[in-house]
């Protein structure tokens, strides 16, 4: 990695924030990432999102379940108009739920085919393992496993600018969860791609012939 690069950690919830279009900002970042900037992401989370997406997919099929019953139950009044006005609504209504599923599928396969052509994907090793098991930082397992992984990561590489992206404050937010991070070199948190964006452009620019910073480059 080179002296102007940085690397910025990210996990699940930033997968999911694509998927569900919740974060307009994340889908511009990670399309059109700039000059130096290296997403780092726990493989786990990959999979993490992909249970989350299948319970996504199964809220939405129990909407359809309920809007096909009360379909059916419309379909039967013959004489009123209301009863027909709200049949075609609800028939819209449970081809747009569909349509909507897909659209979650087809974001967060797209962003997982980007981060998997561009991002460093952090495995689980048996030490890391271990360290989730013997210190938790993080009631939730899942998400302990992952802050461990990155702090793994990021322990290895003391000299790289590293930064951290989620918006899940509640676990990662707590003072030992930061300060553990901050001991693996990883300076900074944001809770909102749009905050690391805004962090992201106030960054000074350098000349090369002058000895000062690189464009691109991001100092602590």
């Amino acid at each position: 990695m080179s002296q102007s690069s940085f690397r910025l950690y990210i996990e699940t919830n930033f997968l999911m924030s694509i998927a569900t279009g919740r974060d307009p900002e994340a889908v511009n970042l990670l399309s059109q990432p700039p000059d130096g900037l290296l997403f780092a992401i726990p493989q786990i989370c990959f999979l993490e999102a992909l249970l989350v997406l299948r319970q996504e997919e199964k809220q939405r099929n129990q909407l359809k379940n309920q809007l096909d019953q009360q379909i059916g139950q419309l379909a039967r009044d013959r004489t009123s108009q209301n009863a027909n006005l709200l049949l075609k609504l609800l028939q819209e209504a449970s081809f747009t739920n569909q349509e909507l599923i897909k659209d979650v599928s087809t974001r967060l396969f797209d962003a997982i085919h980007l981060l998997g052509q561009t991002a460093e994907l952090i495995t689980i090793s048996g030490a890391i393992l271990d360290a989730s098991r013997e210190s938790v930082l993080i009631a939730d397992n899942a998400d302990n496993l992952i802050l461990h992984c990155i702090l793994s990561h990021a322990r290895s590489d003391l000299q790289t600018t590293k930064r951290f992206l989620t918006e899940n404050r509640k676990d990662f937010g707590t003072t030992l969860v930061q300060d553990q991070l901050k001991s693996a070199g990883v300076d900074k948190t944001f809770w909102r791609t749009n905050d690391f964006s805004q962090w992201l452009s106030s960054r000074p620019s350098r000349d090369d012939s002058s000895g000062e910073a690189l464009h691109g480059e991001i100092s602590p």
